[in-house]
């Protein structure tokens, strides 16, 4: 924006003043009026040079400023081209996206009656098939309460059969190895597997258990198991002794051509057939025969037989027999034995044949007996399982 300017050129000097009256000359004044002058003339050309300078950094702004709208402008068409652009594309994709979903329309119509078809031929289908699987499980049904009914009696009967097993178990371990406590275990086990069956008769072979296992005495007061040990360990002493030729029986050196009688018992049939063996001389005094294995092995197998039979002698409580098979044991180690050990063998055999035995424990034959009733009454039901 541009101002006009007054050139020093344009400048007009003030006018006179109004005349006035003459008055005398002043002489001192004449001579100022020139710098004063000059000195309004130098400040207004001051002025006008800085409004001139004003004016041409505005004009330097407006003009930057008209530069950079013009950039903005330019890039404000640039964008609005390139949108344009974007709308074109777009409304294409739209057309297409049209079009796809025109032709997806019209091929779901197609797809949607096509599967209605489908469907309605499964429906009939499925319906035939229905009608057949009900026809079947009813079938089935009666199948398995047929089958249910048999399957648990057959249960029932393996269970009954596994309680017999176990009865007879329990029957060896109380009245032969005398173990209070492993049998009452087994007992306890059969109680389990009559629970198991739910038969309403297993309710009076559970009631004469419990009866017979409230008979049993505690463990720690059963001496039998104790006795039959010390027996047990007798015999193992009884093996590590030597057998003595010196003291056999003098029916050994008897004449192998004598016939043995028929009322003889199988040692002295043994003692003759050794005899036919071996021959023994004399020379004046007496000759230790030697002793085959064979005949040291038939020395420690009868003394083994006579401990034995005191063991089983204890365990069934029968006195007399307990006490002659160990007078005869005592007599055997006494007369064929000899070793460090024989006369310890010997008193502890003593101490044994003083024992008063305890009376035998009751038996299971009355449960077993029931046992094997029970598992009489379910074999017919086993047998007619169709």
């Amino acid at each position: 924006m541009s101002d006009a300017v007054d050139t020093p050129s344009a400048v007009q000097p003030p006018s006179p003043p109004p005349s006035s009256p003459p008055r005398a000359p002043a002489p001192r004044l004449s001579g100022r009026l020139p710098a004063l002058l000059a000195l309004v003339l130098a400040c207004g050309l001051a002025a006008v040079v800085w409004q001139q300078q004003a004016s041409l950094r505005t004009l330097t702004a407006g003009q930057a400023a008209l530069a950079d709208t013009r950039a903005a402008l330019a890039a404000a068409e640039a964008e609005i081209a390139r949108a344009v652009a974007a709308e074109q594309s777009l409304s294409a994709a739209l057309a297409e996206l049209r079009r796809d979903q025109q032709e997806g329309q019209s091929a779901q119509q197609q797809n949607q009656v096509g599967l209605q078809q489908q469907v309605q031929g499964a429906t009939q289908t499925l319906v035939a098939q229905a009608a057949a699987l009900t026809r079947v499980g009813e079938q089935l049904d009666a199948l398995v309460a047929r089958l249910d009914a048999g399957g648990r009696s057959v249960l029932q009967a393996q269970l009954v059969g596994e309680v017999l097993s176990l009865l007879r178990l329990a029957e060896l371990r109380l009245q032969v190895a005398a173990d209070i406590e492993g049998g009452r275990t087994l007992l306890l086990a059969v109680d389990k597997q009559l629970a198991r069956t739910g038969l309403p008769a297993a309710e009076s072979l559970r009631a004469a258990l419990a009866t017979y296992l409230a008979s049993l005495p505690p463990a720690d007061t059963d001496g039998r198991a104790t006795l039959v040990g010390r027996l047990a360990a007798a015999d193992q002493a009884q093996q590590g002794l030597r057998a003595s030729a010196a003291l056999l029986p003098p029916s050994i050196d008897e004449d192998p051509s004598t016939p043995v009688a028929d009322s003889a018992g199988w040692l002295q049939r043994l003692q003759h057939w050794l005899g036919q063996m071996f021959v023994v001389t004399r020379r004046g005094q007496p000759v230790t025969p030697l002793l085959t294995p064979e005949q040291e092995w038939l020395l420690h197998a009868r003394l083994s037989l006579f401990l034995q039979q005191a063991q089983l002698a204890a365990l069934q409580a029968e006195q007399g027999v307990f006490e002659r098979a160990l007078a005869q044991a005592q007599s055997l180690v006494s007369d064929t034995l000899q070793g460090d050990g024989k006369q310890s063998l010997l008193d502890d055999l003593r101490l044994l044949q003083q024992q008063s035995l305890q009376p035998p424990l009751a038996s299971l034959d009355a449960v077993i007996a029931e046992a094997e009733r029970l598992q009489q009454q379910l074999a017919p039901a086993v047998g007619g399982i169709p």
